[in-house]
């Protein structure tokens, strides 16, 4: 009984221990987001590096068509900046494109498109599969 009491010297040190241990807690939780927060920022980079084609193959068509709906980019998933009486054709944080304009009749596509909804030419959503096979039938 004489540990159980208040006056002792001991005992008296737990609230301090207690401050202690969730002082010491909050520290390594953060410690361990920020390192996580680190990593997800370098894979960003990276997957920003690459081209737009690897990127646009990594992206489920279903998923881009959900994520311009809700006004964000299927790739970065940051919203997507619009300005009032101008097309946004591209992503201003990663430049993917979103819209692009069928070769044919002109009209502006989503470019995950396969199809022009105009009219019904293929080859929407390869803009830089496009753009080769312009540069290669010019030559």
């Amino acid at each position: 009984m004489l540990f159980l009491s208040s006056s002792c010297p001991i005992c008296s040190y737990g609230g301090y221990i207690r401050y202690g241990v969730g002082a010491l807690l909050t520290v390594l939780v953060c410690v361990v987001l920020i390192r996580n927060m680190q990593a997800y920022l370098a894979r960003r980079k990276l997957a920003e590096a690459e081209s737009e084609t690897a990127r646009r193959q990594r992206i489920d068509r279903e998923q881009a068509y959900a994520k311009i709906d809700r006004k964000s980019c299927p790739d970065c998933d940051r919203p997507l900046v619009t300005a009032e009486g101008l097309e946004t054709n591209f992503c201003v944080h990663c430049g993917l494109t979103l819209y692009q304009h069928c070769g044919v009749c002109q009209t502006r596509n989503l470019a995950f498109n396969r199809f022009c909804m105009s009219c019904g030419s293929e080859g929407m959503g390869h803009a830089e599969m496009g753009a080769a096979a312009l540069s290669s039938s010019a030559s």
